[in-house]
């Protein structure tokens, strides 16, 4: 923008550059989502194969029904709760997520007042050059 206005000039060029720094918040905090997302999900992948694993290990020692039953509520129950600290895992994760969005969007709201309040002093001095 060249405009003869300095202050004008400082306004947009600050609304600018924050837009651009939550624009560019907005997008590691994506990515960081994604990663911690990732790290969630290989270690659910990794409880099931455990759970997997276990549960063929109990099919082939156990040799009573009672001994099953009994072996296999443990089973469920210590997977089970695996499962359950990996949805409150994720939970955790998009909340801190979702509250850096909100963050990021009110500094945009912010930028988007100061690029208004740039624009109506700019269109002002226009009319009063004219």
């Amino acid at each position: 923008m060249n405009h003869q206005n300095p202050h004008v000039r400082n306004k947009v060029h600050e609304a600018s550059r924050t837009t651009f720094d939550a624009l560019q918040g907005m997008a590691e905090a994506t990515i960081n989502v994604w990663r911690q997302m990732g790290d969630v999900q290989r270690k659910s992948y990794s409880a099931a194969v455990e759970a997997s694993q276990a549960q063929l290990q109990l099919m082939g020692k156990a040799n009573a029904p009672r001994k099953f039953a009994s072996a296999q509520a443990d089973l469920v129950k210590e997977y089970g709760e695996k499962y359950v600290a990996s949805i409150s895992e994720t939970v955790e994760v998009m909340s801190q997520a979702w509250q850096g969005y909100g963050d990021r969007i009110e500094e945009l709201r912010a930028a988007n007042g100061d690029m208004q309040d740039a624009v109506s002093v700019a269109a002002q001095n226009g009319k009063n050059r004219n």
